[in-house]
């Protein structure tokens, strides 16, 4: 979700804002209601995935050069510089990251 500001690009699902389509909480919740579902509740998870970050980067735990193969061939070659970006966005709140639980009327 975009919180306040532009987040760093490249990110793990776009290279630029145009392939992006991120938008704000408040349109994020307009855009299910207008597709006919109810917001039930919304569980802001950035805390989460930057302390997981943190937790990775500090600790002495690299990936063997069969992983790393395996993740520039599933996720792509510049992924460890689109998932830095997403972090560093997500510590500066520029981004956020959202569960959204939602239900569909009967």
């Amino acid at each position: 979700m975009l919180a306040d500001g532009e987040p760093h690009y490249p990110l793990p699902w776009a290279v630029s804002a145009v392939a992006s389509h991120l938008v704000d909480r408040e349109t994020l919740k307009a855009l299910f209601a207008s597709a006919g579902f109810q917001v039930d509740d919304v569980i802001d998870e950035t805390g989460d995935h930057v302390e997981l970050a943190l937790k990775r980067a500090n600790s002495s735990i690299v990936p063997s050069p069969a992983q790393q193969q395996a993740n520039e061939i599933v996720l792509g070659a510049e992924f460890v510089h689109r998932r830095k970006n997403y972090i560093s966005s997500l510590s500066e709140g520029k981004l956020a990251s959202l569960a959204v639980i939602v239900s569909k009327p009967a």
